[in-house]
């Protein structure tokens, strides 16, 4: 009967040990505040989404937000819930105002927001770089024909060339190093800065394939997202430059953003 009792006594003691412990790992866990995901964003006549993370328990949401970088200008939000886990929760901010309201009709780059939420608080947050442009180009070289993505990572775009043309290179209008973690094969072949410019003619057929490559767990850049629709630099043979809007994406889901990382990263800004 004894021997009973100190089994049972036992038990208790381990169930109400790995309750602290859950109860300690779940509060460790929590978010102070919400965290924003950069983006590396740069989709001509596109207002941006955004993304933020919350806790999985927080019920307020952000109604708008304003552009310190653009004379403070308001723009209206709507979000929606993309995904979340145990912990957190993964929004997604969009916004149907017209670009050339918002930039005054110049192309500009954006890094910072405020952010304005239901429960009165406000924040201002690193949302990466934004490149705007009211600039739209309804006569591209490359008209887009087909695409897919075969995972979070990595997609095909298929073009139709509607002019003779040379593609003279990978853009990068950011200050990372996108040609370190962007891989591009055009037509199947890998290409890298040597080995432009590369001549097409009308009617020809570009396939541009992509690949995200981060450097382990421990690259922070697997974090962001990314939506590039001008990255390829292109020309007509008569040397004018043509924006060709070609998409390539990565966006990580929520088991693969290092919450950590970026609050880490927050805290150093």
């Amino acid at each position: 009967m004894n021997f009973n009792k100190k089994q049972a006594a036992m038990l208790i003691v381990a169930l109400f040990m790995a309750w602290v412990g859950n109860v300690y790992w779940y509060n460790h866990n929590l978010l102070k505040e919400p965290l924003f995901v950069k983006c590396y964003y740069d989709s001509p006549g596109d207002m941006p989404v955004f993304r933020y993370i919350q806790n999985a328990t927080d019920d307020y949401s952000i109604i708008c937000m304003s552009f310190p970088e653009l004379d403070n200008v308001y723009v209206q939000c709507s979000e929606f819930e993309r995904e979340r886990n145990k912990y957190y929760k993964i929004k997604e901010i969009t916004s149907s105002y017209d670009v050339k309201k918002v930039t005054k009709g110049k192309a500009a780059m954006v890094t910072k927001a405020k952010v304005f939420f239901t429960n009165g608080k406000s924040m201002i947050v690193d949302i990466g770089e934004v490149y705007l442009s009211p600039n739209i180009n309804d006569k591209p070289l490359l008209k887009y024909n087909s695409g897919c993505v075969y995972n979070n990572n990595e997609g095909s775009v298929v073009a139709i060339a509607s002019g003779n043309g040379v593609i003279k290179g990978i853009k990068d209008k950011f200050s990372i190093n996108l040609s370190d973690i962007v891989k591009i094969e055009l037509n199947g072949k890998r290409v890298n800065a040597t080995e432009f410019p590369i001549e097409f003619k009308s009617g020809d057929t570009i396939t541009v394939n992509y690949h995200f490559y981060f450097k382990g767990e421990n690259d922070i850049r697997g974090s962001y997202f990314y939506k590039l629709s001008s990255l390829i630099d292109c020309e007509d043979m008569n040397g004018k430059k043509s924006d060709e809007f070609i998409d390539v994406e990565y966006c990580p889901d929520i088991n693969k953003i290092d919450v950590k990382k970026l609050e880490k990263e927050k805290g150093g800004n």
